[in-house]
């Protein structure tokens, strides 16, 4: 690139960043309308489904938790039943 052609580019108006910004909200929302958004009646059971399994596997947890704790516990009354 010549001086030249770097002094024309140099005289060039700079981008409206307003404008661009727009444009950039404008794209944004044409892109959200041609999302395929999932029903309120399917998200409901998808929930309900989350819900429903992490109780579960929180359940699982406190009676595994539970199970330990009492083979812990009869662990320590053996010891201290044979050791005195």
């Amino acid at each position: 690139m010549s001086l030249s052609q770097k002094q024309e580019g140099a005289g060039r108006a700079p981008a409206q960043p307003v404008k661009k910004a727009y444009e950039y909200f404008e794209e944004i929302k044409a892109e959200f309308g041609r999302i395929s958004w999932t029903e309120g009646g399917e998200v409901l059971s998808y929930a309900k489904i989350v819900v429903g399994t992490t109780f579960v596997f929180g359940m699982l947890i406190y009676v595994t938790d539970l199970v330990i704790h009492r083979m812990l516990g009869g662990l320590d009354a053996l010891f201290k039943l044979i050791a005195g």
